[in-house]
């Protein structure tokens, strides 16, 4: 029995959107800003549920996200701005197109990054010491079971 023209070509789409579907749900949204916003939504939220099975009061709650609020204004002032990444691309060019390598410029460069980064992970950590004051002594208790409940999964 041999298979008519439209069922072969009716086979062969379902075939292909089956092969490219994966691929459309898995590309990655343009960098930007926009997706800065959406990675810290996801940070929050995911924030936000390990604290809800804390059992927050409503005021803990509006502490968590006032905290964190100021926390996102915080890292945006940190955040350099594209003519600042701009102006390290052009200094990283500058040495790599150089003649004679500068150590020491090179040296400056990546001090100037690295103390960057440091204030953001300062400021990361004072987010989370923060966050863990707003819980009361049972609710801290509690986070460190299940903190040490998520590594003992994560250690398997």
């Amino acid at each position: 029995m041999t298979i008519s023209t439209p069922k072969k070509l009716l086979a062969a789409a379902m075939l292909t959107c089956s092969v490219l579907a994966p691929v459309a749900v898995y590309a990655k949204p343009d960098t930007g800003a926009k997706c800065m916003q959406q990675v810290q939504k996801r940070s929050f939220h995911r924030v936000m549920k390990f604290y809800r099975k804390l059992d927050l009061t409503d005021t803990q709650k509006q502490q968590v996200r006032d905290i964190y609020k100021a926390y996102r204004q915080e890292q945006k002032s940190l955040r350099p701005t594209k003519e600042d990444r701009q102006a390290f691309g052009d200094q990283v060019k500058a040495l790599v197109q150089a003649p004679d390598f500068d150590p020491q410029a090179a040296t400056n460069l990546v001090d100037q990054r690295s103390q960057l980064r440091q204030q953001q992970a300062v400021a990361n950590i004072k987010l989370r010491h923060d966050l863990y004051q707003v819980l009361t002594p049972e609710q801290q208790a509690k986070a460190e079971e299940l903190r040490a409940a998520k590594k003992a999964r994560s250690d398997q």
